[in-house]
């Protein structure tokens, strides 16, 4: 695949916000991803779905200059594109913009996230919406896999249970939603726990001006917000727990809450490395792809290893056992819980191929969710490199 690299600046705010940038001067479109560390395993336990409602109601609730206009009104207003995503601990919205428009596309995403208008009507369109969404992928392989996770974490843990939401989870009583979304926006949506990312043909100074900009209009953490912290949610597993599809398997290793930038940025280095091919030589002939990922959607707090096609279960283990090995070196100064850490386990994947062709942005944006894994762990800063890949 494709591992595409350019030259990087980090920066730290005042506030809290960190911030990495690339020049590349080929490009005719900014790509920007704005990353907050809080996901769905930060909520409150009792409404499943909180934050993937913020999501919702931030990129379609009036814009505070605009009572007509949402953040993806005004991006196909502008011939750009906006997405976002809610993961376990990390929701992102990243953007891609003519490179002409950047500086006024990235501080109306950020003024949004920062200070949003969340109106009643908006609140209650969203709920339907997400519901809409639960009723439809009640039955995806996506869902079948978050639910396979879901099964593997400590019964007291919060990620035992399903948080996509739906209108049974998050009800019907707007005003209570209301101070719920903004109680969580405002512990979650401050500049200790921000990211940007931005990659574009601007020079890195100006890149840099902006940032600074769009880290201004985030609040500092406030006295009594929730502490970056990752909570162990790995139970007592046994040694391999295989839940396979007809033509796909993964194998997921937790990882240590305690684990090191250090260490976090070998365990991507091993996943650079696997995706480069290194491995094809140990699989069977029925295997037509596989990728690695460190922090995967759903378990960022695990390495997996996610394979297309079939394989014996005989064949699974001699893998399995290679790869423990291998990983099981790069944390032997951790404090690691042998029994529960390094024995893989075995879930259902929907994974598509990331081909040749693939956009550096969504590299970058890949690279993120890794940083705020770390911020989670240790918010004294960002990594020393953002890994690629």
């Amino acid at each position: 695949m494709a591992n595409l690299r350019f030259p990087q600046t980090n920066i730290s705010l005042p506030n809290g916000v960190q911030g990495v940038l690339a020049h590349a001067p080929h490009l005719t479109h900014a790509h920007v991803s704005i990353t907050i560390a809080a996901g769905y395993l930060d909520e409150p336990p009792t409404l499943p779905g909180l934050a993937h409602l913020l999501e919702h109601v931030l990129t379609t609730a009036p814009l505070t200059a605009s009572s007509n206009t949402s953040l993806l009104t005004w991006f196909a207003q502008h011939q750009g594109s906006l997405n976002a995503h809610t993961d376990d601990y990390v929701t992102d919205v990243h953007f891609s913009i003519p490179a002409d428009t950047l500086e006024a596309a990235a501080l109306t995403v950020a003024s949004q996230l920062a200070t949003p208008t969340m109106a009643s009507p908006t609140i209650r369109t969203e709920v339907a919406a997400i519901d809409a969404e639960w009723q439809a992928r009640q039955h995806s392989s996506a869902m079948q896999r978050l639910s396979a996770i879901a099964t593997l974490s400590d019964s007291q843990h919060i990620g035992a249970g399903c948080r996509h939401g739906n209108a049974q989870t998050l009800g019907h009583n707007t005003g209570l939603l209301y101070e719920a979304l903004t109680t969580f926006h405002r512990d979650h949506y401050h500049g200790g726990r921000v990211s940007i990312a931005l990659i574009s043909p601007w020079t890195a100074k100006a890149m840099t001006h902006l940032i600074q900009r769009m880290a201004m209009l985030f609040n500092p953490r406030p006295p009594n917000a929730p502490a970056l912290a990752i909570t162990p949610r790995w139970g007592s597993l046994p040694r391999v727990k295989v839940v396979g599809t007809a033509n796909a398997v993964e194998l997921l290793w937790p990882l240590p809450s305690s684990v090191s930038r250090h260490q976090f940025n070998a365990l991507s280095d091993v996943a650079d490395s696997l995706n480069q091919g290194c491995l094809v030589a140990q699989l069977a002939d029925s295997i037509i792809d596989y990728h690695a990922t460190a922090a995967p959607t759903g378990a960022t707090d695990a390495f997996s290893l996610a394979l297309t096609g079939t394989a014996t279960q005989e064949r699974l283990e001699v893998l399995a056992a290679f790869l423990s090995e291998r990983l099981a070196a790069l944390l032997a100064t951790a404090p690691i819980d042998h029994r529960t850490v390094w024995q893989p386990l075995l879930a259902p994947c929907n994974w598509r191929r990331r081909g040749l062709s693939m956009r550096a942005s969504m590299h970058w944006h890949d690279g993120l969710r890794h940083m705020h894994r770390l911020n989670h762990i240790s918010p004294t800063g960002p990594a020393d490199r953002l890994p690629t890949g």
